[in-house]
């Protein structure tokens, strides 16, 4: 909704639905993301394939304005806006990067995909870490260039480099950077999407839930309804949610998840070793 309202001069909440009679943090309506889950739900169910190729084409303009994002502002760079550096100490770190921890969010699905990639065993972990060490990388740079172009007082919640390329005189920058956030928001969304149906279409599979979530499509050979019902909950919660709880929400969510992950991991190395040490004194 951000980099919308930036390419249109307006403000983020121009663009929003205010009832008065809801909490606050609930109560900024957002149309325009419904619209964009609608669109993306379109591409995910089409085909597989297809996102692919989408994705294709999206990184290779997304890895254009990267470069022009680091390096234009690299160029308006004053090492002036580093001090004081790191402010809030130690434990402001800690706290930014227990909210932040969102933006990591997505390598995982990777493993989902598992069945559509032609060498799982070499494609899988490739994937994993690369695109941890690559996102990690990117995210470091952006910080880096951020903060040498404005002091940290005066960066933007909303769209950062666009009110930072316009601080510095480069009012026409920050259409570029908009353009790129929302391509890359949308790609991301897509890709989300993606993994976490086919999460739900394993679930259902293996009986855990309702086996109508595991109908795949006979054209598209796409979970459909998974995808659907992902959208569909997704939309319901963002089109009343302010972005810093679902931020927070997430994050949380997601450590409490991938800590199940791992203790689910061990339990079921455990359980493995007991059950061939087992099978082999039965057998003796």
């Amino acid at each position: 909704m951000s980099w919308t309202c930036t390419l249109c001069n307006q403000h983020p909440n121009d663009f929003r639905i205010h009832v008065s009679s809801f909490p606050n943090s609930y109560n900024q309506l957002d149309p325009i993301t419904i619209i964009v889950i609608i669109v993306i739900c379109i591409l995910a169910v089409a085909s597989t394939k297809g996102s692919s190729r989408l994705n294709y084409i999206a990184y290779i303009f997304h890895v254009a304005i990267i470069l022009f994002i680091v390096i234009a502002g690299l160029t308006k760079a004053n090492p002036k806006n580093f001090t004081p550096f790191a402010p809030y100490g130690p434990c402001g770190i800690f706290v930014a990067s227990s909210i932040l921890f969102f933006a990591y969010v997505g390598f995982d699905a990777i493993s989902t995909m598992a069945k559509e990639t032609k060498n799982p065993p070499k494609d899988i972990p490739i994937g994993l870490v690369g695109s941890m060490v690559i996102t990690t990388l990117a995210y470091c740079i952006f910080a880096v260039t951020l903060c040498l172009m404005q002091p940290y007082q005066q960066i933007d919640e909303d769209a950062p480099f666009s009110v930072a390329f316009e601080a510095v005189g480069w009012g026409w920058a920050k259409y570029i950077v908009a353009v790129g956030a929302i391509k890359g928001m949308t790609t991301v969304l897509l890709v989300n999407f993606v993994g976490q149906a086919r999460y739900l279409m394993h679930i259902a599979r293996t009986h855990m839930i309702s086996p109508w979530f595991a109908k795949v499509h006979e054209r598209t050979c796409t979970p459909v309804n998974a995808t659907a019902t992902m959208l569909a909950a997704t939309a319901i919660i963002v089109f009343f949610t302010s972005l810093g709880i679902l931020s927070n929400l997430l994050s949380i969510s997601t450590l409490f998840i991938f800590m199940l992950v791992t203790i689910g991991l061990i339990v079921r190395r455990n359980y493995v070793r007991v059950k061939r040490h087992h099978l082999t004194e039965t057998s003796t």
